[in-house]
């Protein structure tokens, strides 16, 4: 980020354009591309498939496609179980790399094998058998019917009957490992956290078209991380931190990084679990401001009213709702509004403010509204007739828009419901104090 960070030198990184259209390969050339069968998982699309017994079929299963359940068919790939494989080739793969996470496929370490009788891992190089975890969350149903369950409306696999299940850490990262001068050694880090799959949708014997070179000859530890060159720190204390090499000795790097004190923040958080702001549940702001349950709702959301156009032609809907909620969409905002666990809903104590004013100003508007709230479409002209023949409809709902353009909720940032986020008012007192607290932290280095 030029004018952020200074230039990182030496920089093995480059940018470069090209053409979208040269990534394109003419369909007779993708048979021949990888002719080895143990990478065909690394060819474009899903050639993976061919390495699992499967059939296809297309029925009404709900796949869930961004957290919604699909209304039209989905195209379900079943998988043969596979219940003639001996447990013994699975318990084989017990230390082994396989391929997991089908049809994106993710490097991953086997760590053990499970049945519903017993589960075998890999002790001083043999192998363990002991009885079945019997507790409820990691019993081997439990597991089995979580992970069918989660395959079929995610990625539309059927799995079928799962005799065995296998426990596996996928691959974090691989990491360079400087072994002596022009000798290192990439390293596969795994994750420590455990996922299970069921044992028909593990690949092994499967490998890159380019192989990782285990050995990279003529680079140096000095030459990786040269004398004051910059570099940042993925290790705490410091994680994220800039840093400076000051040199390299026995196989370590030493870098000079700067740090300041944390800032203190007691009196942020002691007023964020106080909320020294008031909310009110529906019928206490409805109470107050003598509104019905069913306006509150509407003028919190979007509330649309029929406008007749200027040439007697049709009419235009005009939105005279505060938009700060959207029960539907699952949208609100955090400054306004808030679900409770009851799946109701509090509005902030600046809302009520809000509304109330919005009252004040309109009194005679929130009384007509209170009629016509159950109709489908509600028509300025049917509001103004209570208002007498000289009313001008037309500028009595624009200086509405208009005044509403006016509050702290107009065009407010909405989030998912359920989120937990910083009021602006917090948010302000948060970067005042982070101002204050670097003007006056202690810098070490």
């Amino acid at each position: 980020l030029p004018g952020h960070f200074p230039d990182l030198k030496p920089c093995y990184t480059m940018m470069d354009f090209r053409d979208k259209d040269c990534f394109n390969v003419p369909p007779d050339q993708l048979n021949w591309i990888f002719p080895d069968k143990s990478v065909d998982p690394f060819r474009m699309g899903f050639p993976s498939s061919t390495h699992l017994k499967h059939e296809i079929e297309f029925t009404q299963a709900g796949c869930k496609i961004f957290s919604f359940g699909s209304k039209d068919k989905n195209c379900i790939l079943n998988i043969d179980p596979q219940t003639d494989t001996p447990l013994e080739t699975y318990t084989a793969l017990l230390g082994e790399e396989v391929h997991v996470q089908y049809p994106h496929l993710v490097e991953a370490l086997v760590v053990g094998v499970h049945t519903e009788e017993h589960d075998y891992a890999m002790e001083s190089n043999f192998v363990s058998k002991t009885p079945a975890v019997v507790n409820k969350k990691d019993c081997f149903k439990h597991l089995k019917s979580r992970e069918c369950i989660a395959l079929k409306s995610r990625w539309g696999i059927e799995v079928g009957d799962v005799r065995v299940m296998m426990s596996v850490r996928k691959i974090r990262g691989k990491v360079p490992s400087f072994q002596s001068e022009g000798d290192v050694t990439i390293i596969k880090h795994w994750c420590e956290e455990t996922s299970y799959v069921p044992a028909q949708l593990v690949l092994s014997n499967l490998s890159p078209p380019v192989p990782v070179q285990e050995k990279c000859v003529n680079l140096s530890l000095s030459g990786v991380f040269p004398q004051d060159a910059k570099v940042f720190v993925v290790s705490n204390p410091g994680y994220g931190s800039l840093g400076t090499v000051e040199g390299v000795q026995d196989n370590r790097v030493k870098v000079r990084i700067t740090l300041s004190d944390e800032p203190m923040l007691d009196s942020l958080r002691k007023a964020i679990d106080n909320n020294d702001e008031d909310w009110y549940f529906p019928r206490e702001m409805c109470s107050e401001l003598r509104i019905s349950p069913l306006l509150l709702s509407k003028m919190t959301s979007a509330f649309k009213i029929n406008i007749a156009n200027k040439n007697g032609c049709g009419t235009t809907p005009i939105n005279i709702g505060l938009n700060i909620k959207y029960a539907n969409k699952g949208l609100m905002s955090a400054d306004y509004a808030r679900k409770i666990d009851n799946g109701g809903w509090q509005y902030s104590e600046a809302l009520y403010k809000i509304i109330k004013e919005y009252v004040a100003k309109f009194p005679d508007l929130f009384k007509e509204l209170e009629h016509h709230l159950k109709k489908e479409a509600i028509n300025a002209s049917e509001i103004a007739q209570k208002f007498g023949p000289e009313f001008n409809v037309r500028g009595y709902f624009e200086d509405v828009k208009a005044w509403l353009k006016t509050l702290s909720t107009h065009n407010s940032k909405l989030v998912g419901v359920g989120s937990e986020i910083m009021s602006t008012k917090h948010v302000t007192q948060l970067l005042k104090d982070l101002m204050e607290h670097k003007k006056t932290a202690a810098v070490h280095e």
